[in-house]
């Protein structure tokens, strides 16, 4: 990494598509691509990686309405790449994952397990009979 920086900072940190080949010539075992993705994706001194609560809510509002079209969510956050983005969403995702399983297992605890059967038996007849009303109003 500390070459490559070198490299890009020797050649201008603004480099064209066909002057990353140049690059890989001075990065041993390094092709233009993976000389490329790593610069612009990691080593670009302009890239920010650290995010705020509304950035994270921005964010995933732009991964419900888009999906995984990274290069479109990307143009919304200046100096963030397509990669950032998409990164971010795994950890946000996979930390909302391991939170509501933190949760679960707290609320599944011995402690809880007769009061919360009991309330989920009631909640789950309650639905029953919502659902039977509605189907006999259709």
């Amino acid at each position: 990494s500390q070459m490559l920086l070198k490299v890009v900072e020797a050649l201008g940190h603004k480099i064209d598509k066909g002057k990353w080949q140049t690059v890989a010539k001075e990065v041993p075992s390094r092709t233009a691509k993976q000389c490329r993705e790593r610069y612009i994706n990691h080593l670009d001194p302009t890239l920010k990686f650290d995010w705020d609560t509304h950035d994270e809510a921005v964010l995933f509002f732009l991964f419900t309405r888009y999906s995984t079209k990274w290069s479109v969510i990307a143009t919304m956050f200046p100096r963030r790449t397509d990669h950032i983005c998409k990164n971010r969403i795994h950890f946000l995702r996979r930390k909302i994952d391991k939170d509501f399983k933190f949760k679960l297992r707290k609320f599944s605890s011995p402690d809880m397990a007769n009061d919360s059967d009991s309330e989920l038996s009631t909640h789950s007849h309650d639905n029953n009979v919502k659902n039977n009303m509605l189907h006999k109003v259709h």
